[in-house]
């Protein structure tokens, strides 16, 4: 997939607009980097002109002060000198690259990243998840696809003193990452997850916990089911063929229950083991018809397919339908679209190239001229020129998308639902539900 730089995207959008001077200091300015040097000023200044670029905006574009961006206060023409408002982190050295920009680059960022929003489905990030949603599941991130914060996986509460736990890439066995626990020399490492069960409920009802696990040495790494803290169904342990296996602890829910956690476990005495997700992997009592659609998915999905075989979490997908029912313990796979990364710095990438890029810079101009013509931004008589110069882009927008018939993302066909899920959403989630269930 090609990518932009949100730097590249400013600029284009600056050069689009005849607002970018791309130039080098050419000696050091002074220490508390107020300033900075460049003789090469003389050519656009074209006399002593001390007023010269007051109030415009410098870009540093490489060195220690990559990125960062001021407001001119001053201009020396006898020694090609600008002076900021705000000092920069360091000082700005000779042989650094900048930019000279009279309209604030934060301003065109929010230009670009609004265009991005607006251009949505024209443009948009292609989604595909296959580790969110196991039919049945009741854990959240069961795959352990999150990135982890704080040294534990987000749905996760890590136990055990001296416990490590790391996002393991290379050994996996589904999707990208698999947990690699590392136990303390004392104590048992685990991590565990309680999702929110009505115990009274479900007592006397089945509870299945089941894990793919890999370890190197027997009887370190188990699954296990705790009940209330002193009562626990456990699987049994790994036998140590490094290979994967999937283990499971099941039992009825005692009538002394006072919660559901799933927990994955690893003996002491800094023991390694790798537990994952796949196939009829997860934590299940009833049927479950509701789901927390992937937060990267804008609007409904156009595709809800389910895995084909258990034993192939990579393998093929094949519809919901009729006759393919949900299954429990079956990922599905959620394809829809999302919204390009809205870039929130320089070195942020967006999922384009050309000729795309040219219709956000399109967009991005015409709404830029629109922000700074504002009643707030621009005074009576400058407002009707910005306008004029809004309705150009728009022009010039328009006319790309009809020249290049195309140019959009291409679209996902989309998929007969025949009665088996649909959407809902509130105010703050958006939810897959099951019509159908086998």
């Amino acid at each position: 997939m090609a990518t932009t730089t949100g730097e590249a995207l400013r600029q284009a959008l600056s050069e689009e607009m005849g607002d970018y001077e791309s130039l080098t200091t050419s000696a050091a300015g002074l220490a508390g980097g107020t300033t900075l040097v460049d003789a090469s000023l003389a050519n656009l200044v074209g006399g002593a002109d001390d007023d010269f670029c007051i109030n415009q905006y410098v870009a540093i574009t490489s060195g220690a002060a990559d990125t960062e961006i001021r407001k001119i206060s001053g201009y020396a023409s006898a020694t090609n000198t600008i002076t900021v408002n705000e000092a920069f982190s360091v000082q700005i050295a000779n042989g650094v690259t900048y930019a000279l920009h009279r309209y604030d680059p934060k301003t065109k960022r929010v230009a670009i990243n609004r265009a991005i929003e607006q251009l949505w489905p024209i443009l948009y990030l292609p989604v595909r998840d296959d580790w969110s949603i196991i039919v049945d599941d009741l854990l959240t991130d069961s795959s352990y696809e999150k990135a982890l914060s704080g040294g534990a996986f987000p749905d996760w509460t890590n136990s055990g003193a001296g416990i490590a736990v790391a996002a393991e890439t290379s050994r996996v066995f589904q999707a990208a990452q698999s947990a690699k626990i590392t136990s303390g020399a004392g104590a048992a490492g685990q991590i565990y997850q309680e999702p929110t069960v009505n115990v009274h409920e479900v007592i006397g009802k089945t509870v299945s916990f089941r894990r793919w696990v890999w370890a190197s040495v027997a009887s370190v790494a188990r699954v296990r089911i705790d009940w209330d803290g002193t009562n626990f169904a456990n699987s049994d342990y790994h036998t140590a063929d490094d290979e994967w296996q999937r283990l499971e602890a099941q039992a009825n829910v005692p009538a002394t229950a006072t919660r559901v956690r799933a927990i994955c476990e690893v003996a002491s005495g800094s023991e390694v083991a790798y537990f994952d997700a796949g196939g009829n992997a997860g934590l299940f009592i009833d049927k479950i018809y509701r789901y927390t659609l992937p937060t990267t998915l804008v609007g409904a999905p156009s595709h809800v397919l389910m895995q084909a075989n258990l034993n192939e979490p990579n393998g093929a997908y094949n519809p919901l339908q009729r006759l393919n029912l949900p299954r429990r313990g079956r990922h599905l796979r959620i394809l829809g679209r999302g919204m390009l990364t809205r870039p929130a710095t320089d070195g942020a990438t967006v999922e384009v190239g050309e000729p795309q890029v040219r219709l956000i810079v399109y967009k991005a101009l015409e709404i830029f001229w629109q922000m700074v013509g504002s009643p707030a931004g621009a005074a009576m008589a400058e407002r009707q020129s910005l306008l004029l110069s809004s309705q150009d882009a728009e022009r010039k927008f328009q006319n790309l998308l009809t020249q290049r018939r195309g140019l959009g993302t291409q679209r996902l066909g989309a998929m007969e639902r025949d009665g088996t899920w649909h959407t809902e959403e509130n105010s703050t989630s958006r939810f897959l539900v099951l019509d159908s269930h086998e």
